[in-house]
């Protein structure tokens, strides 16, 4: 250990490892704790979580907690989605700004000397105001501003199109101006790297790219032994819901054809009524709701699917099924931020037919799908284990540290 002390600032408990966000922030604090000091500030939603505080210090974490029930209150929720769209701030960071979260900083800022401060969500930004710009870094996890385009290019005429373009446009003004409060900025692909430095100074953007514990995934079952089409991921997370109704309405009907009676097993978290009813038009579907493990899913189906039409970031489900030596088929922007190839260790389609086509080759021809399989597990161990990828960030947190 060099010594160094990290103030680590969250705005959800990192575990349970429930979100794309903290299955990366977890496993890479997991991976620096033996490096670094690091202390944990973050928000206990639930006494539940309260049960995972042992988990975090056993990775290495010294952990502080603030309890609150603020950031999952329906009533504030609303207010703050009102008053958002009607002052200059976006709802994203309005509904993280609060008092007590500051008060804490400053108060653990009084008792330790932080060599540097890392804030993991651009959420939190309305908290930090004031602090030395020069020892606080922002992991973008996605260039948000590309998310809330998303939101507004498939929201159709509707009150919620015109929330969206609101939104958008002050979610864009935020990260424009990030400079004005970050000294350093962590973004998980090259292609966010470059979009960002058309605002940010470049020299000062780090690429550590997300990662997989491959060892957590692997599993030697054949293809003859596995059955149908799976999606794994947050189902509150609008670029998933927007894939999974892009399935539904465009992809669905052209894959009955190829392989009817295909199951199709989506599995993930906090489903909201209205996906709910669109998959339950589809007999093939089964929906699991909230699993503990996402391990036996990836384990027992054919292929994934990845049919994501909203960029920014890279997708941890496609590095966890490659892990498990399960062969996906995504779209160009679902596949985005990861180095994979198509046709070597992807199969990446763009249009619907042409989507459940490649479902198809996989379901029918073992050679292809052995071969697909081998090359995405290969890439995984290779490039994307977390000791690895975390380097970028060690390295950049030890800059800081020495001024």
């Amino acid at each position: 250990m060099d010594g160094s002390r990290i103030l680590f600032l969250t705005g959800a408990a990192p575990y349970p490892l429930t979100t794309g966000a903290k299955i990366r922030t977890f496993n890479l604090l997991k991976a620096l704790a033996g490096e670094f000091e690091i202390h944990l500030l973050t928000v206990l939603n639930s006494e539940e979580e309260k049960e995972y505080i042992p988990i975090w210090e056993q990775a290495g974490l010294t952990c502080h907690c603030l309890s609150s029930d603020r950031l999952n209150n329906p009533i504030g929720k609303r207010l703050d989605a009102l008053s958002s769209f009607l002052l200059a701030e976006p709802y994203l960071t309005r509904h993280y700004t609060f008092r007590a979260y500051r008060r804490q900083i400053d108060q653990l800022m009084r008792e330790t000397p932080f060599d540097v401060i890392h804030c993991d969500s651009i959420s939190l930004t309305g908290n930090l105001d004031g602090l030395e710009k020069n020892r606080l870094v922002l992991t973008q996890h996605n260039i948000e501003q590309i998310i809330w385009a998303g939101y507004v290019e498939h929201a159709g005429r509707s009150l919620t199109r015109v929330f969206y373009q609101n939104q958008y446009r002050k979610v864009k003004r935020l990260e424009e101006n990030l400079a004005e409060t970050y000294g350093y900025v962590v973004t998980v692909s090259e292609e966010d790297r470059r979009r960002l430095a058309t605002t940010f100074p470049s020299d000062r953007i780090v690429v550590a790219e997300n990662g997989v514990d491959p060892q957590a995934y692997e599993a030697d079952i054949p293809p003859e032994m596995r059955r149908g089409v799976v999606f794994t991921g947050s189902l509150d997370w609008h670029p998933n819901v927007d894939g999974l109704l892009y399935f539904a309405d465009d992809i669905y009907r052209h894959m009955r054809q190829i392989l009817p009676g295909c199951p199709i097993a989506i599995a993930g978290r906090r489903p909201s009524p209205a996906l709910r009813n669109r998959l339950a038009d589809i007999p093939e579907s089964i929906l699991h709701a909230d699993v503990p493990r996402i391990q036996p899913f990836l384990h027992g189906a054919r292929v994934m699917m990845v049919p994501l039409r909203i960029a920014g970031g890279s997708r941890l489900k496609i590095l966890e099924a490659m892990a498990s030596g399960l062969p996906v088929v995504a779209t160009s922007k679902g596949a985005e931020g990861l180095a994979v190839q198509d046709g070597e260790n992807i199969i990446i389609r763009d249009n619907p037919e042409q989507f459940a086509l490649a479902i198809g080759e996989l379901c029918r021809n073992d050679d292809l799908w052995r071969g697909i399989s081998r090359r995405g597990r290969e890439l995984v161990r290779e490039r994307y284990a977390w000791n690895k990828v975390a380097r970028p960030q060690a390295e950049l947190w030890r800059t800081i540290a020495n001024g």
